[in-house]
């Protein structure tokens, strides 16, 4: 019976993690569009492509958030070629 409480704790606890996880992408995501939405000459495509890289690379994010507005800009057209082509 103990162990069955246990293993039923270890999945309560790993569904938790993931719902907050999941929560926590979100309001990166909410996050990351508001940071794009003032960000001029790209497109609604290239927000949306930039949104995806950013939000799942948090390296990416950091960097991207310490640039000035013209660097913010380059620095998405390079991560657009580089994962995409463009």
């Amino acid at each position: 019976m103990t162990k069955i409480h246990e293993d039923t704790s270890d999945y309560l606890q790993t569904l938790l993690n993931q719902i907050g996880y999941d929560f926590y992408l979100s309001a990166k995501r909410a996050e990351v569009s508001k940071m794009l939405d003032v960000i001029p000459l790209l497109t609604k495509k290239h927000k949306f492509m930039a949104c995806n890289i950013l939000v799942k690379e948090p390296e990416r994010l950091d960097l991207f958030t310490g640039f000035s507005l013209i660097d913010k800009h380059n620095y998405l057209m390079h991560i657009l070629e580089e994962k995409h082509g463009i």
